[in-house]
């Protein structure tokens, strides 16, 4: 049975079209943000099985089927989060919501069911806080808005759990990075760039940091340097898309 929201979704789509942000065709669904239902599904996610990743980062091995066997790789060892999951790949319909997030304040509805999916099937243990990446004062100026906020936000209302956007604080105004930037000169970008202005909020807790993208684990592994320092007990990561490069 068709629900009347799919209805009204397909009739605004036919009043108001706009360009799928991948491919160049018409979006077939406002719950679908930018970008149409099959670039959507042509975007590698992860609940799909079929990827083969890292089990702590999520670091993309290949494509290579079904497997129970865990895998690791050798480039997030010393990171101190615990776990990372991620919707899919920052690859088509993913990549484009994103870079469209950056500038437009709006997480469609799709997305939102994804994040919520991809949280279901973590192997996260009782998370009890939710906190969003925390951007700096002159980022925060210049954008508006948080988008890592704009993503917890439906994952907090959905799950019940508590979301909390100033625990955790960017003191510390870095340049973007550079797609040539290497793991260690991103550790060093953001090294003692985060700290806690509420610890007792996050003191024998476990936390689920959100994030849009997750690339090198830097900014994920100081966020959690600086929330393990404060007694956090374990610190997950959920973000949106998992980019290629280390």
């Amino acid at each position: 049975m068709i629900s009347l929201q799919k209805v009204l979704d397909s009739v605004l789509c036919l009043a108001f079209p706009q360009p799928c942000h991948v491919c160049g065709g018409e979006v077939d669904g406002l719950s679908y943000g930018v970008s149409c239902s099959n670039c959507w599904a042509e975007t590698r996610l992860f609940d799909s099985g079929t990827l083969t990743s890292c089990y702590k980062c999520s670091y993309f091995f290949g494509e290579g089927g079904e497997s129970k066997r865990q895998f690791y790789c050798s480039f997030c060892s010393e990171d101190t989060f615990d776990l990372v999951r991620c919707v899919g790949l920052y690859e088509k319909a993913l990549m484009k919501t994103v870079l469209h997030l950056k500038n437009v304040p709006f997480v469609p509805k799709y997305l939102q069911e994804l994040i919520v999916k991809t949280f279901q099937l973590a192997p996260f243990e009782k998370v009890d806080l939710i906190v969003p990446v925390p951007i700096s004062k002159v980022r925060l100026s210049e954008r508006g808005f948080n988008q890592a906020s704009l993503l917890a936000k439906p994952l907090s209302k959905m799950t019940k759990i508590k979301l909390d956007e100033t625990a955790l604080i960017r003191h510390i105004h870095t340049k973007r990075h550079s797609p040539g930037m290497d793991k260690k000169a991103r550790q060093m970008s953001v090294k003692q760039a985060f700290s806690v202005a509420s610890p007792e909020k996050v003191k024998g807790r476990n936390i689920l940091l959100i994030d849009d993208v997750f690339t090198s684990g830097a900014t994920a592994s100081n966020c959690a340097i600086a929330l393990k320092e404060k007694g956090a007990l374990k610190v997950y990561v959920l973000a949106v898309a998992r980019a290629f490069i280390i």
